[in-house]
């Protein structure tokens, strides 16, 4: 009995002793799989780099430019916000956003002030300014919203004009703008 119990000791150690290595192997395997991964990855974005240094900068023109995602540095987003939030505080996020785009379109068109204060401040642009809701603190959504379009999201392009689809039909805007973009209860145009 003694000799068939020291086999069959023998035996369980070298069970133990395979699923041991196995587990090691198996370790040593997983992590050179991700060395390699890792040394590939590492090598695919300094080839993107070198691409990208290689590629010699473009001329944009106005148009081009303030529809891109280089958006202008704000110096007052707060006003923006509260813009934002008085304008579009019913809308969908995306709509908050296209708000906010299309102030930070105006900012970089020539047509318009080049600062956030003096797009929202000029006369007869914008409803909250005259009706006081301007002065509403920004909801939690309409600061999100701002600094998607701030991060570049466009969702109206260049549009430089949006209104209420409730403004008469008969009003200046609608006579004079195409409508390119409609968002909820907004219309945007490009035109200038």
């Amino acid at each position: 009995m003694s000799r068939q119990y020291s086999i069959y000791t023998v035996l369980g150690a070298l069970a133990v002793f395979a699923a041991v290595l196995g587990f090691l192997v198996y370790n040593v395997h997983e992590r050179s799989q991700t060395a390699e991964q890792e040394a590939e990855e590492k090598q695919r974005a300094a080839e993107e780099e070198t691409e990208q240094e290689a590629e010699p900068p473009e001329q944009e023109s106005e148009k081009e430019r303030v529809a891109s995602s280089e958006v202008p540095e704000v110096e007052n987003e707060e006003l923006l916000e509260r813009a934002v939030h008085a304008e579009a505080k019913d809308e969908s996020f995306e709509g908050m956003v296209a708000v906010a785009s299309v102030i930070l379109n105006r900012i970089e068109s020539e047509t318009f002030p080049d600062d956030v204060e003096s797009v929202i401040y000029e006369e007869n642009q914008f409803q909250v300014v005259d009706n006081g809701s301007i002065e509403e603190s920004p909801s939690e959504r309409a600061e999100e919203a701002t600094e998607e379009a701030l991060d570049g999201s466009e969702p109206v392009g260049d549009s430089l004009f949006f209104w209420s689809e409730d403004v008469p039909k008969d009003n200046w805007l609608w006579e004079t703008k195409t409508v390119d973009y409609e968002i909820g209860g907004h219309v945007f145009s490009e035109d200038v």
